[in-house]
């Protein structure tokens, strides 16, 4: 039995976008049932593993992708599995189980997209999805839009921020979907960029539409990383790819040198120093490190458990705690020197990768892309994880954009499957 090419995209298309919406669904703060919601993920990896399985083809060009995948599933495996602090044994089988089936989502997520060429029905399916989403919240809660320009000074210059969710559980929540959102629009540009789709109103209309909702919710929430994140990707696109800039050594440097120049004049100024104590990130710290001297291990980590239960949960352990919100030193805390070079090695990858892969305008915005994961995730503990939805499509893009085979909407590649 063989499913023709466009019978298998629109399967796939179904189940991506019921389970997309439904894992959105569940970090909307009054909705009933929403433990249940996050069981919608596991008849999807079922289902689109079959539709993988009829391909039963994996491209040359995949192996590094499947070696970022293999390390996670192994961190997973051996921190939720073996290196198991007994104080948090609930805890951590929890949060491993729902990392299991997390990474399983994006790992057959991939394998269908690399598969099938099938990487600019992916952005479209996710960009409408995931906007629609931000629109339907956003007519829901017309009493947290504030006007866009206040809510860029209020975020940076207010001693205490007024964050507007609407109706996430956290403002981090709505940040991490906008930024997603905003971040994805310039890859569906990109993608129709050189089509005769872009001079057709319903690309304008939607676009912008979705874009606008996006820019203002950001800004309503006032999450500065995720502020900063967002102009990191729009600043690397605008500079390399819509103004084509070319990318040599001298430009290169030249950009480092800058990129280092406004590190130590924030620093030297204590602008940097300002933003860090407003932001109470000095808590993950001094909070947590005598927590982890006293019943953690510099080379397992305290427990497997996530971010969030240090704080929700403070009976997990016996001493005072605070939210691990910066994902680095919550790989550290959580998962010691072991699981720090697992994940520090899956994301070097990821970095090399998309560094010596072919400078093609979709492969230089995948790189502005991680750069500002990267930077956000210094922040937020956003990055390959089960408790952002925006971390299910940005895992599935950094797969596909490292990898040669996978074909990322160019003219020159794109065919039936391609097209979705």
């Amino acid at each position: 039995m063989k499913i023709k090419i466009y019978k298998r995209h629109i399967l796939f298309s179904i189940a991506y976008v019921v389970t997309l919406m439904t894992l959105l669904l569940y970090q909307i703060n009054e909705l009933p049932m929403a433990e249940t919601l996050r069981k919608v993920k596991f008849p999807y990896v079922f289902f689109v593993f079959i539709l993988v399985l009829f391909n039963a083809r994996v491209k040359r060009g995949t192996k590094a992708a499947m070696l970022v995948i293999m390390l996670y599933l192994v961190h997973t495996l051996l921190f939720g599995s073996v290196f198991v602090n007994d104080i948090a044994a609930f805890e951590i089988n929890e949060n491993a189980f729902q990392m299991r089936w997390f990474l399983l989502f994006v790992l057959v997520t991939f394998l269908y997209v690399s598969q099938n060429n099938f990487f600019k029905g992916f952005i479209t399916l996710s960009f409408f999805t995931c906007g629609l989403q931000l629109i339907i919240a956003m007519a829901k809660h017309r009493g947290d839009i504030v006007n866009p320009i206040w809510g860029l000074v209020h975020a940076f210059t207010a001693t205490f921020r007024n964050r507007n969710e609407f109706g996430f559980t956290h403002a981090g929540y709505t940040a991490n979907a906008a930024f997603l959102v905003l971040s994805l629009s310039l890859f569906f540009f990109e993608i129709y960029r050189k089509t005769d789709e872009i001079k057709k109103p319903w690309f304008w209309i939607s676009f912008l539409t979705i874009d606008g909702v996006a820019g203002i919710e950001l800004m309503s929430a006032a999450e500065r990383s995720g502020i900063i994140s967002t102009f990191i990707v729009f600043f690397i696109y605008a500079v390399f790819v819509f103004f084509r800039i070319r990318i040599e050594k001298k430009t290169l440097w030249f950009g480092i040198f800058m990129a280092i120049l406004v590190v130590v004049v924030l620093v030297a100024t204590g602008v940097f120093a300002d933003i860090w104590g407003k932001s109470n990130r000095d808590l993950n710290i001094t909070v947590n490190y005598p927590l982890f001297k006293a019943y953690g291990s510099p080379w397992t980590g305290l427990g497997f458990i996530e971010n969030a239960a240090f704080q929700s949960d403070r009976s997990v352990f016996p001493m005072a705690t605070s939210s691990l919100d910066m994902y680095f030193v919550y790989i550290y805390f959580a998962t010691g020197l072991i699981g720090s070079i697992m994940i520090g090695l899956a994301l070097l990858i990821i970095l090399i990768k998309l560094l010596v892969n072919k400078k093609t305008d979709m492969n230089i915005l995948a790189l502005g892309f991680y750069l500002a994961m990267l930077f956000f995730a210094f922040w937020q503990c956003n990055l390959f994880t089960h408790r952002y939805i925006s971390s299910y499509v940005i895992s599935t893009i950094f797969l596909c954009t490292m990898s040669n085979d996978c074909c990322m909407g160019d003219i020159e590649c794109t065919n039936t499957e391609s097209m979705g």
